[in-house]
């Protein structure tokens, strides 16, 4: 039986040429251009290893042009086919060097949509792997569900309405380009350390305040000695 693909589990490079020379055989780069899809060119070359080269896999991708995050939905949508588990295939995409929490929860979020497995059962498999619940929650929102369902979800994985709602929110601002979007820089939302719309003045201004202007005295005439009057 063919070995399941648990997502992207192994950060080494290959022990043995043969596969290797497997994963080159498949020609990712020519599998994509000829019309296969990501996951359908990823399972090809996963199964032309023996499902356990997903490092090369990820290289060999990412030269094809395709992003990390399409990749990793990819191998999360190739191991929820295979029927690996979900803490699994969350532990594997929590492991990737250089991605974010809440990237690898929405890489598995996307993945778990389109292979029938709950956001709940991600939202919690996140939790355990060690992952806040507002991350965890913005990630499963970054990957496309609606916030209803992504509500239902974190409320069924045991995550409070607030933070709930503070992990959408954060998704939608970080999707906005917004950097200070909750969990991101520790900064309140919308914020950058001073009132909203300032920099540092009061509202309105900027750091030149307008100047006062006093008023002009006038200057008063010059006595009359008494030998001039009249």
């Amino acid at each position: 039986m063919r070995k399941l693909l648990t997502g992207i589990l192994l950060a080494a490079a290959f022990t043995t040429a043969s596969a290797e020379d497997a994963v080159n055989g498949s020609d990712i780069a020519a599998n994509l251009a000829s019309g296969m899809s990501v996951q359908e060119a990823y399972a090809a070359a996963s199964a032309a290893c023996g499902g356990g080269c997903d490092a090369d896999i990820m290289a060999q991708m990412q030269a094809a042009g395709v992003s990390v995050a399409d990749a990793m939905t990819a191998a999360a949508s190739v191991a929820f086919a295979s029927g690996a588990d979900v803490n699994a295939v969350m532990a594997a995409a929590l492991s990737v060097e250089g991605v974010s929490q809440a990237d690898a929860v929405a890489a598995v979020s996307s993945a778990a949509t389109t292979n029938g497995v709950s956001l709940s059962s991600v939202i919690s498999a996140a939790s355990a792997a060690g992952v806040p619940s507002i991350v965890a929650v913005q990630g499963a929102s970054a990957s496309g569900a609606d916030a209803a369902t992504v509500t239902a979800a974190a409320l069924a994985a045991g995550v409070s309405p607030d933070v709930a709602s503070a992990g959408i929110a954060s998704a939608a601002a970080t999707a906005a380009g917004n950097p200070n979007a909750p969990g991101q820089n520790g900064t309140a939302p919308g914020l950058a350390g001073n009132t909203p719309g300032q920099n540092g003045t009061a509202p309105g201004q900027t750091t030149n305040p307008t100047p006062i202007v006093l008023p002009t005295v006038p200057t008063p005439p010059p006595a009359i000695s008494p030998a001039n009057r009249g």
